[in-house]
């Protein structure tokens, strides 16, 4: 990625995506793209979207996020309710609640230097956390994990393309 200005993902001799670094990165087209472009890949968990008044919330187990009303969002309702969310380790943080928080198990770190990466367990599925190296947290601890608004990503479960903006 650093040495390009556009990038093009192939998968079986074909082009899946054709776009700029950032726009790749940051709206990778399906699960295939979205898993192989970043360190460390992005975190796909797989559940279903509740449609309610108030809007759309992901949900899966021990995992509900309330993602915000389906036309800011992109969704039609012709979409399967079936997704995969994806969660890159930038846009996951450990420690303040907000609108897009969960309760994890903290089951790795990855110290890399200038960040650490921690691996969560929230119902059976692994999130992925970026933070500082000098954030106070264990292996075993119980923590709030925050994603950032507008930072989930949505794919249909069975066709692996993503379904909202």
């Amino acid at each position: 990625m650093t040495l390009s200005d556009t990038i093009a993902v192939m998968r079986d001799g074909k082009v899946v995506q054709y776009g700029t670094q950032h726009e790749v990165y940051a709206r990778p087209r399906d699960t295939y793209v979205a898993t192989f472009l970043g360190k460390p890949r992005m975190s796909l968990v797989t559940g279903t979207l509740e449609r309610g008044p108030d809007g759309v919330a992901f949900v899966a187990p021990e995992l509900r996020l309330e993602l915000g009303r389906a036309e800011e969002l992109g969704l039609a309702d012709t979409h399967g309710d079936a997704v995969a969310a994806g969660l890159r380790a930038e846009d996951v943080t450990l420690g303040e609640p907000g609108p897009l928080s969960f309760g994890a198990r903290v089951q790795l770190l990855e110290p890399i230097g200038s960040d650490t990466f921690v691996e969560l367990e929230v119902g059976g599925a692994t999130v992925v956390a970026r933070v500082p190296p000098e954030h106070p947290v264990a292996v075993g601890d119980a923590v709030t994990a925050t994603v950032k608004p507008g930072r989930v990503h949505l794919y249909d479960a069975a066709t692996t393309e993503r379904i909202a903006r």
